[in-house]
């Protein structure tokens, strides 16, 4: 007997109507003043023949972050009866989303806006479930996806956005980006289908261009285009970006795009790869949560002295007092000073949060954390099932998981991460790991 899955989507608005602390780009006084477009938060309600139910979230936020969405899965679990270990959250990684640090101007409002939508998204993903078939494929994002990491005109490496660009000017990427849009689509009977995407890039048009406006960055526009221009319901997830950002950022590279037009030339790249999708077999949920414990971060301690000058200085007048010090102790910039600081503080190890979802031939990677485009395609090579989708910055944390070549060109992504060398490898490998214990 075939398996069934019934498949159902929520999705409600948490657009702020207060003044609330932005997250992204570092800057604890960015302050909303107005609003671009609106944020929402999706629910995909995943059923099996055997009546497991899973929910899968995806906001448009920078981040998730317990203790802010504890009282919206408290909610879930009380509206819908599903248990709260069988409830996955993911954001999209805008950096022009209301922060979920409690402490912030207006968030402790702004999380009742975001509980209620939770729970309503839930339930109405409960109250559309229908039997669907799956399909998956890919398609490429051509140039959208631009790797931060530069080789410069004298043959040197700038390792990020972050690094001294006034050695020698920009020659281009210091290696290729992975341009891959993943794509889940459930062909629902008698209902729309739904349509889950991922894009290894970081949605940060409006978090470095318009500082104080709330919006979804790109992810919005691309639901958007493809709902406009198809049936289908579109869930976006961010997948491996953790060394990654939209091409069109840079205008002495790629001479910029809106982040509507972003949104469309990714929507647009999505709706002709749907043509090429093919059906596989459904199969029933298997959804596992586990955590490893890695290295952490010790490198370059033999410094900390001259780090705590640096942060010391940042701290007390910005670039314009540590710049010097940077110089003359060969940072890289101030913040390769302060993570040495931060890192000096924390243990030996640290846990790292890993969950994998499968049904059928289907495997979805979650985790907290953002890994880079190597990784990502690394995992999918070596991975069991014939079709696994990345998602990154999901359950309740936030760090960077550089691949080896971040910490061989001293990258802001490997200095600030709070993990040492080889913890890429050792995710990449307890996914495979759990995959097959899934797969049999």
């Amino acid at each position: 007997m075939e398996k069934v899955l019934k498949v159902g989507f929520g999705r409600e608005k948490i657009t702020p109507t207060m003044e609330v602390y932005i997250s992204g780009g570092g800057n604890p006084k960015r302050l909303s003043t107005g609003i671009l477009d609106d944020l929402y938060i999706t629910c995909i309600a995943l059923t099996d023949d055997k009546d497991n139910t899973v929910l899968v979230f995806t906001e448009d936020m920078q981040q998730v972050s317990s203790p802010f969405i504890d009282p919206g899965v408290e909610g879930v679990v009380a509206a819908t009866g599903v248990a709260q270990e069988n409830i996955v959250i993911a954001a999209t990684h805008t950096h022009s989303a209301p922060g979920q640090h409690l402490g912030r101007n207006g968030i402790k409002e702004f999380q009742q806006i975001y509980t209620q939508g939770m729970i309503r998204a839930a339930v109405t993903a409960m109250a559309d479930r229908t039997a669907a078939t799956v399909s998956t494929g890919t398609t490429h994002a051509k140039g959208l996806v631009f790797v931060r990491h530069y080789l410069l005109e004298n043959g040197t490496y700038a390792g990020s956005a972050y690094g001294d660009f006034k050695s020698a000017p920009i020659k281009g990427q210091a290696y290729e980006a992975k341009d891959i849009v993943q794509m889940i689509r459930f062909d629902r009977e008698g209902k729309k289908p739904v349509l889950l995407m991922n894009l290894g890039a970081h949605a940060t048009f409006n978090g470095n261009i318009k500082l104080t406006n709330i919006s979804a960055d790109f992810p919005g526009p691309t639901r958007e285009y493809i709902e406009s221009n198809s049936d289908c319901l579109v869930a976006y997830f961010l997948g491996a970006a953790g060394d990654q950002v939209p091409r069109s950022k840079f205008e002495a590279i790629d001479h910029g795009l809106d982040y509507i037009q972003y949104g469309q030339k990714l929507g647009q790249y999505v709706l002709d790869g749907q043509i090429n999708m093919q059906q596989i077999p459904a199969g029933s949920l298997q959804l596992l949560r586990w955590t490893v414990t890695a290295n952490a971060n010790k490198n370059d301690m033999d410094r900390l002295a001259q780090a705590e000058e640096v942060y010391d200085a940042f701290l007390e007048g910005s670039y314009k007092l540590a710049n010097p010090l940077v110089a003359k102790y060969g940072f890289v910039s101030p913040y390769e000073a302060r993570a040495i600081c931060i890192h000096s503080k924390q243990g030996q190890t640290r846990d790292v949060q890993l969950a994998a979802l499968t049904f059928g031939d289907v495997a979805m990677t979650f985790g907290a954390f953002e890994m880079f485009g190597d990784t990502g395609v690394d995992i999918r090579e070596k991975s069991p099932y014939p079709f696994t989708f990345i998602v990154s910055q999901s359950m309740a944390t936030n760090d960077y998981i550089p691949a080896p070549i971040g910490f061989q060109l001293r990258c802001y992504e490997a200095y600030s991460s709070h993990y040492a060398p080889g913890t890429a490898e050792r995710i990449t490998d307890e996914y495979i790991r759990v995959l097959g214990e899934m797969k049999s």
